[in-house]
């Protein structure tokens, strides 16, 4: 968290409250669907962290597509725009497909259908963190910010051509 925080600024900031709300909402759900015992077992955990730390990658997949938009001289809030315009489909793709996996996971028998049932619960978090929560925690995060620039960590270059 520190280092997103200091590598992308308050992108890095939203990129905590998005990997803190996957934490809640999985463990929340692990907790309450699985009938109110919280099965630990070397695939939970496994699931979990695979969930969060793709969560993560694709926080900084979007960053970095804002971060060309930007390089492409264009305005940071038509930028953002683009940026998460850009990587949404490829985001969907991914969850899609994992969704397909977990679900063709409770096929199997037990001990597999129970790690199935906690990997769409984290599918489906990590899809809604990405997908949605991150973009309204950094769109409130952005609109707060006084220098949008310092906000995402860049500097603006201007041209001296005259």
């Amino acid at each position: 968290a520190v280092i997103a925080i200091v590598k992308m600024g308050g992108f890095g900031v939203m990129n905590l409250y998005t990997t803190l709300s996957y934490f809640l909402i999985s463990a929340l759900c692990f907790a309450f669907i699985s009938g109110g015992v919280f099965p630990v077992t070397v695939g939970s955990i496994f699931v979990f962290l695979a969930g969060l730390a793709l969560t993560n990658v694709l926080n900084v997949y979007v960053y970095n597509a804002i971060k060309k938009e930007v390089a492409l001289g264009k305005t940071i809030a038509s930028s953002v725009k683009k940026g998460y315009n850009k990587t949404a489909l490829g985001i969907v793709d991914i969850y899609a497909v994992l969704l397909l996996g977990a679900l063709a996971l409770l096929i199997g028998a037990a001990g597999l259908s129970t790690i199935a049932v906690q990997a769409i619960i984290c599918v489906v978090a990590g899809a809604f963190c990405n997908l949605a929560w991150g973009r309204v925690i950094n769109l409130m995060l952005l609109s707060a910010s006084k220098d949008k620039y310092k906000y995402f960590r860049l500097v603006r270059e201007d041209d001296d051509d005259e």
